[in-house]
């Protein structure tokens, strides 16, 4: 397939422009050419936006030279080849145009360069066409760089606002929040004991002492996870799961005592996490199947994991009463529970134990049907992992 190529031939010879075209055409180019002869002839057609790839000039005309042509080129502002096509011509002034800008020379007598000086600087152009465009590329793409790295920054200071406004809500609700509620609880006990109570008043005391106890609770579980959102973790820690697991266990023993619940524990490896985090979570799962069991049937609880390259993959599974897949991610929401008053819990445990996991770059998720039981399935990075990528 022939190659389109547009010509400009500075001559003043129509022959030797016929001559030059000639050659060009029988190099299988699909030529497009015009010869001219003046300054402001060449300069408007350098400026008419037709695309030159070439240009061709003989080095004196009358009136009219390489070196004038050239610096009209220059000021067009195009990177095109500029080759001399001419007659006898010194060495001194060849040196001397080359100097000036021209890209290479050729002889009249020796055609049979043409071609192949020609089909180099258009390779030469190509290429120096091809770095611009990486230069501009990459100065584009530095400065959506610059722009998205200060937005990054203000959302950035954004954030650090959010969690100064947060720790002070933190702070109000430790602090301000529960001092009301200590002095309702103080009062309501003073009355009691001031006066004679009737069975009515004795059971209004529970229940706002129970009230009490619930907001309070819900307080404490508020700030205990907004402590884990504005704290950010330590990637380098490193956790024995099977350590954590026995901690959480232990702290559980009254409860799995009096339920007559089985808790069985498979190989649990080293992963990256804090302890005391891994040990809040195992807490919480273990506590979650104590407490939603089947009525009549004693609580089986296993836990295990098992291992996929650098990730460690635990899982808690119960025979409980389970949970339809409808509300597997309500469960995980602040606050929300799915059972009322049979159950106590305020809803920050499972919330909680997903925000740890993410906080460490794993994943918290269950595998449930009602009747059946439940999977929860958490993952985290094994602490050996450059003896993993070895084996």
């Amino acid at each position: 397939m022939a190659r389109q190529l547009k010509v400009l031939i500075v001559d003043n010879s129509e022959d030797d422009a016929l001559l030059i075209a000639d050659c060009l055409a029988q190099a299988d180019y699909e030529l497009e050419w015009q010869r001219v002869q003046t300054s402001q002839a060449l300069s408007e057609l350098l400026h008419a936006g037709i695309g030159w790839d070439l240009i061709l000039s003989d080095y004196i005309m009358p009136g009219f030279g390489a070196l004038e042509a050239l610096e009209v080129y220059r000021l067009s502002g195009l990177d095109i080849p500029f080759i001399l096509v001419s007659g006898s011509i010194g060495e001194e002034k060849a040196v001397e145009a080359m100097r000036a800008g021209v890209h290479d020379y050729i002889l009249k007598d020796c055609m049979q360069r043409l071609i192949p000086a020609v089909e180099r600087e258009l390779r030469e152009a190509g290429n120096r066409k091809a770095r611009r465009s990486a230069v501009d590329e990459n100065l584009r793409l530095n400065s959506e760089l610059l722009e998205a790295n200060n937005s990054l920054q203000e959302k950035i200071e954004l954030l650090s606002r959010s969690r100064s406004d947060l720790e002070q809500v933190t702070w109000a609700a430790s602090h301000d929040l529960k001092e009301p509620l200590r002095m309702v609880t103080m009062y309501t006990q003073l009355l009691l004991r001031r006066r004679p109570s009737s069975d009515d008043e004795r059971e209004y005391s529970r229940y706002i002492r129970d009230g009490v106890e619930r907001v309070t609770a819900l307080i404490d579980g508020m700030i205990t996870y907004s402590r884990n959102l504005r704290t950010p973790a330590d990637l380098s820690s490193c956790a024995e799961a099977a350590g954590a697991a026995q901690a959480a266990l232990k702290s559980l023993a009254e409860s799995i005592a009096e339920s007559g619940a089985e808790v069985t524990v498979d190989w649990l490896p080293s992963v990256r996490i804090d302890q005391t985090a891994l040990i809040d979570v195992f807490q919480h799962l273990l506590l979650n199947a104590l407490e939603y069991t089947r009525e009549g049937v004693p609580a089986r609880i296993h836990l295990s994991a098992v291992r996929n390259r650098d990730e460690i993959c635990f899982s808690v599974r119960d025979n409980g009463i389970g949970i339809d897949p409808a509300h597997h991610a309500q469960i995980f929401l602040l606050f929300r529970r799915l059972h009322g008053a049979e159950h106590p819990g305020i809803g920050v445990g499972l919330p909680l134990c997903r925000r740890l996991i993410e906080n460490y770059g794993g994943q918290l998720w269950l595998k449930s049907e009602p009747g059946i039981g439940s999977i929860f399935y958490f993952t985290l990075r094994a602490a050996d992992r450059a003896a993993s990528s070895a084996g």
